[in-house]
């Protein structure tokens, strides 16, 4: 029996939802929390009937929890009104989606963390992905780092984290924007603006998601994110239906492996150099914002544009 709650997050994927609800089949949770959001027409109502109907065959002791929206509340309603919920219930969940399926050493590591640093207010993240995978110069001997970024594809988190200081709607965005606070956490330049546009858009309403805004509230605290040395989750939502991951990248299907126990723990401090290739691999800015960020300038400033480009290389 394994005792830390998982919350499943499902839609209307029943093929990809089928292999995640598998892997927590097997851990046997003795509570579980299913959320579900509700169909956008009549015609996807059979889609989300057959995917809520897959988790009704709990073979195993277990407390099961079940929040199903009727209507369509979107991407960044639905996840988020969910952890809420659950979290109104326990004060400690892994989390996953239905389109993330981790290697079943994933609920151990998780577990085990969320124990260790329960009173480290400064830690609020807990991932099983790990982009690593093509870089020759990550060689980390201990279990897993700490990071600014938060990464979601399988994750976890405590309630004295989430139900605190979670943003759903980027309050304080314009005022963090301007601080100090923001420009010393993030103190490359050419990153803080890659958040800062990520962040404005998000602010504007353009993106219908919670993970920015988690992203955003983790930033505000200065809070740490734990990824582990070995990918530990694998999101295969790349495809259509999938509603930010419809097309395969590079970041979607990765292998995943097995972690190594008992845990080795690094000291509580940021890995600058594994958070550099995050940002300039994972998201590109090096190249497609940089790409932007240049265009920008070079239409509409073209005096400073020689300066801004100095100063990004």
């Amino acid at each position: 029996m394994f005792d830390t709650p998982i919350v499943f997050i499902i839609f209307n994927r029943e093929n990809t939802a089928f292999k995640v609800f598998e892997k927590i089949r097997k851990i046997k949770p003795s509570k579980l929390f299913i959320v579900a959001d509700g169909p956008r027409t009549l015609d996807e109502r059979t889609l989300t009937d057959k995917t809520r109907a897959l988790t009704e065959n709990i073979d195993w002791k277990c407390e099961v929890y079940r929040d199903y929206s009727e209507k369509n509340l979107g991407c960044k309603e639905r996840v988020a009104s969910g952890i809420n919920w659950a979290f109104e219930k326990v004060d400690r969940a892994i989390i996953l989606e239905d389109d993330c399926v981790p290697n079943q050493s994933f609920f151990q590591f998780c577990e085990e963390l969320l124990e260790k640093y329960k009173n480290e207010d400064r830690v609020m993240h807990i991932c099983g992905t790990n982009f690593h995978q093509k870089n020759p110069s990550f060689d980390i001997k201990e279990s897993y780092y700490f990071s600014k970024i938060s990464q979601n594809w399988g994750w976890a988190t405590w309630k004295r984290s989430w139900m605190k200081y979670y943003k759903p709607h980027m309050e304080g965005w314009p005022e963090f924007r301007k601080s100090s606070s923001f420009k010393n956490w993030i103190s490359n330049q050419l990153f803080r603006d890659y958040w800062t546009y990520v962040f404005d858009r998000r602010a504007r309403k353009e993106i219908d998601d919670w993970d920015i805004a988690w992203t955003y509230s983790c930033m505000t605290r200065n809070g740490l994110c734990i990824v582990p040395t070995k990918n530990l989750v694998t999101n295969i939502g790349s495809e259509p239906g999938g509603t930010h991951t419809f097309k395969p990248n590079l970041n979607t299907h990765t292998p995943i492996d097995s972690m190594d126990f008992p845990l080795i723990h690094p000291k509580i401090e940021v890995d600058e150099e594994a958070d550099d290739y995050t940002h300039r691999t994972i998201y590109g800015v090096n190249t497609n914002f940089e790409r932007k960020i240049l265009s920008f300038f070079k239409n509409n400033f073209p005096i400073l544009y020689k300066n801004v480009k100095l100063l990004m290389k």
